[in-house]
């Protein structure tokens, strides 16, 4: 098949009349600089009186398409010689690969740490576990709910040994003779029950075993789910020197509506009486006596916590020693008290 300008020249076939191809021509050359233009087909430079004897001659198509195969020859021989003599290509792992490849380098060479009951514990708080209401609250004290086994037996290990640990716990027993008769110490923010205000204690911050417990008794019941205690003290009795706690309620507008306490190392029984203003004569109140386990976590809310006093009389002390962990969320109230 010719190609061929007639199309553009001649009037008759729809194209442009001689005297516009001049035009075309003129315009060219001026812009171009010569009588010259490249072959729409093959781009030589050629004259554009003589552009349409180079596209009837056949030769350009063909030039073309020898040029085209050469080239392509051309490309796949340069292509051949660059990778003679070199190494196969790498192949190039996925990210899912290299991720993969060093998790397992890093795991090899990290020492396993020798496991910790207290670490354990540090661990099972911060699992997501739902909380739930399982636990039914006590029979004859509304808002009263005990956690058994709140805690393993190696975790109050770990638990007494951090307590007992002056350098670890950043506090040491002091004999107390607040509420009661026994030794304590305390972490968090201070209340100041004659001021009536709340302070923060930067010196005396709560420790991360304790923020952990935190953690744990949120997870443990539906009760205490907003539970954020930020002050934390610890009590030892000791049955044979005749420690014991008080009856008495816990102030109702520095601390919020929820109290949480862990026993440890040895089982109790805690006496709640009815507040009733005025009495002073409480053996005449009716009692109702809980049953502490070592080990369990107990939960105050509602009824028990505002309209009720707790204590434990030294003959309820069921061992020689007892360690119990109280905490609070506690706050200066917005209104004077």
């Amino acid at each position: 098949t010719q190609v061929r300008l007639d199309g553009f020249l001649s009037p008759n076939s729809g194209g442009v009349s001689r005297g516009s191809f001049r035009l075309l021509q003129n315009k060219l050359k001026q812009k171009l600089g010569s009588a010259f233009a490249p072959c729409p087909v093959c781009g030589l430079q050629v004259s554009l009186r003589l552009m349409n004897d180079h596209l009837d001659s056949g030769g350009c198509a063909q030039s073309v398409s020898i040029g085209d195969k050469q080239a392509t020859d051309l490309t796949q021989e340069e292509s051949t010689e660059q990778t003679k003599g070199l190494d196969p290509p790498r192949q190039i792992p996925d990210v899912e690969t290299m991720t993969k490849s060093n998790t397992e380098h890093e795991t090899a060479e990290k020492p396993t740490e020798p496991p910790s009951a207290l670490r354990a514990l540090m661990e099972d708080a911060k699992k997501a576990c739902t909380a739930s209401d399982a636990t039914q609250q006590h029979g004859a004290l509304p808002g009263l709910f005990v956690v058994e086994d709140f805690i393993t037996v190696e975790e109050e290990t770990e638990l007494m040994a951090f307590l007992d640990d002056p350098a670890r716990c950043a506090r040491e027993w002091r004999s107390s003779t607040f509420n009661g008769e026994h030794a304590g110490m305390k972490w968090g923010v201070v209340c100041d029950l004659k001021r009536r205000v709340v302070t923060n204690c930067p010196t005396n911050p709560m420790p991360i075993e304790l923020r952990t417990l935190g953690e744990k008794i949120r997870a443990t019941h539906r009760a205490v789910t907003d539970f954020h205690p930020n002050e934390a003290n610890a009590i030892c009795y000791r049955r044979r020197v005749g420690h014991h706690l008080n009856p008495h309620c816990d102030d109702r507008r520095l601390s919020s509506g929820i109290l949480v306490n862990l026993s440890l190392l040895g089982d109790c029984l805690m006496s709640y009486t009815k507040d009733v203003s005025g009495t002073t004569d409480i053996s005449k109140l009716k009692t109702v006596d809980v049953f502490l386990p070592r080990r369990s976590l107990q939960i105050q809310t509602g009824t028990v916590r505002y309209e009720y006093r707790h204590g434990i009389a030294n003959e309820n002390l069921r061992h020689d020693r007892r360690v119990s962990i109280t905490f609070r969320e506690s706050k200066t109230p917005t209104t004077k008290t």
